[in-house]
């Protein structure tokens, strides 16, 4: 049986790459791939979902202490002994892990990069932290035997151009379970229902509510949006770092009975379906996950120019700029002209680009 050590895992819950390791791993029986997964914090939730399963979970201490945490990850390896070392990241600074592994042997290190960009709301601290990236880039790839990225981009922001342009780079293309995310006219009017929807306008965003997916944009559009649709309403599902931030910027916009935040869902999938409108302002995006989802649900989607083009599969997606301060009106005119689109299932124009979950060939890539 093949041993595989798996990091870096938060709570399960937590946005596109604990979604990413989840799916992976899920796709393998006990008996086949024995996973030990990394977190610096314990989820106990988590624990017992993946010690039902055969797999362990370790704690090691965070990158304030790379030291600290190079030599617990050296540890766990020499204990456990592993065939290969799989790290999921989103940025060069996570270098010890794969460093770890390099020097304990293990054979087949892959390092897969799952962003473009380093996510920090203060602005100098972000510019210190992609300087760092920048550093640990120049030879982080020496850890490595196998370098993935969700986006060409992504492998760029990880890796050194002869890296990405090897072969020894391979873009991973981060699947979804279509299944979930068939067009459902009756799902969506029970969702709209529950959620007092009524006929309202509904544009909407899942996420995280970090700096990176852009929220105070997408307030700003839909302040914008209001000015001309009185039937329009916002749908944000998520929490995160700046959720209380975001819902004070809605209050301050006098918006607040015309805004529904949710929280995290696990069923993010189903508030899709109760949205008109699918909006994606990032910042930056590794690639954009979330866009072909809805892209999948026949969502008329609005995303910036920063997510990678590899995410713009349907005629459905309208690509705008972000960095000036008159483009909020921009998206609100351009989405209100979108208004009574007719709206169907693409899941099959996204299968046919290869984003099923059930027909990827994960085993290959461990």
């Amino acid at each position: 049986m093949k041993k595989v050590l798996f990091g870096y895992i938060m709570n399960g819950k937590a946005g596109g790459i604990d979604k990413y390791m989840l799916n992976f791993f899920e796709r393998f029986s006990p008996d086949e791939v024995h996973f030990d997964f990394l977190t610096t914090q314990i989820d106990e939730e988590l624990r017992n979902k993946l010690k039902s399963k055969g797999a362990g979970l370790f704690e090691i201490p965070t990158l304030k202490n790379p030291r600290a945490q190079y030599k617990a990850i050296c540890d766990i390896i020499k204990k456990n002994g592993y065939d290969t070392a799989y790290f999921n990241i989103s940025t060069a600074i996570c270098y010890p892990g794969p460093k770890a592994a390099h020097d304990c042997g293990v054979k087949k290190v892959i390092i897969h990069s799952h962003n473009t960009w380093y996510d920090c709301p203060n602005p100098k601290k972000r510019a210190l932290m992609i300087k760092l990236n920048n550093i640990c880039r120049k030879f982080l790839y020496k850890y490595g035997t196998d370098f993935y990225g969700c986006s060409v981009l992504a492998g760029k922001w990880m890796f050194p151009e002869k890296i990405v342009e090897s072969d020894k780079f391979r873009v991973i293309k981060n699947a979804i379970d279509l299944t979930n995310f068939v067009y459902s006219p009756e799902k969506r009017e029970k969702m709209r229902s529950e959620l007092n929807l009524g006929d309202k306008f509904v544009i909407g965003n899942v996420g995280n509510f970090l700096y990176q997916k852009n929220h105070d944009f997408m307030v700003r559009v839909f302040s914008e949006l209001c000015k001309i649709d009185k039937d329009a309403h916002l749908l944000l599902v998520g929490d995160g770092l700046l959720f209380d931030n975001v819902k004070e910027q809605v209050k301050s916009l006098g918006l607040a009975d015309r805004v529904t935040f949710t929280g995290r869902q696990t069923n993010a999938y189903d508030y899709m379906m109760a949205m008109d409108i699918y909006l994606m302002p990032s910042h930056f995006e590794g690639f954009g996950i979330a866009a072909i989802e809805a892209e999948a649900t026949g969502l008329m989607c609005y995303l910036s120019d920063h997510i990678p083009s590899d995410a713009v599969i349907t005629e459905n997606c309208v690509t705008l700029s972000v960095d000036n301060d008159k483009d909020a009106r921009v998206w609100a005119e351009k989405i209100e002209k979108a208004k009574g689109y007719k709206r169907f299932d693409r899941t099959d124009e996204i299968r046919k680009e290869g984003y099923d979950l059930s027909a990827q060939n994960f085993y290959e890539l461990v």
